[in-house]
């Protein structure tokens, strides 16, 4: 099974989505943000940090609010996307570390 889908064959990304909107809208109703200041973008690229700065750059984000994945030695040898996004970003970072369970296992690499 595609491990981007649940059994249901229904997308494991938008679900996330969708959890994260419900999750945020207190906090929006809280600051009294205008409808529409709040946004969520889901960006698909080979380099993912350079997407998220490059698109934070280009349409003036204030505040970028992302997910960090456990930890391994390769990863902290070649630089996790959170931590390039906080080191290249012109604008506030937060990362946010899933509660244990709770995280989407990383897609597979597609067999050659």
């Amino acid at each position: 099974m595609d491990d981007l889908v649940d059994d249901a064959g229904r997308s494991r990304h938008v679900k996330q989505l969708v959890g994260l909107k419900h999750w945020a809208r207190p906090i929006s109703k809280a600051l009294n943000l205008d409808e529409g200041r709040l946004t969520f973008h889901v960006l698909e690229a080979p380099d993912a940090a350079a997407a998220i700065t490059e698109f934070a750059q280009r349409n003036q984000v204030d505040h970028i609010v992302m997910g960090a994945r456990g930890s391994s030695v390769l990863r902290r040898y070649l630089g996790s996307v959170s931590a390039q996004v906080l080191a290249n970003s012109e604008c506030t970072v937060t990362v946010v570390r899933a509660a244990p369970g709770t995280e989407t296992p990383p897609p597979k690499p597609d067999a050659p």
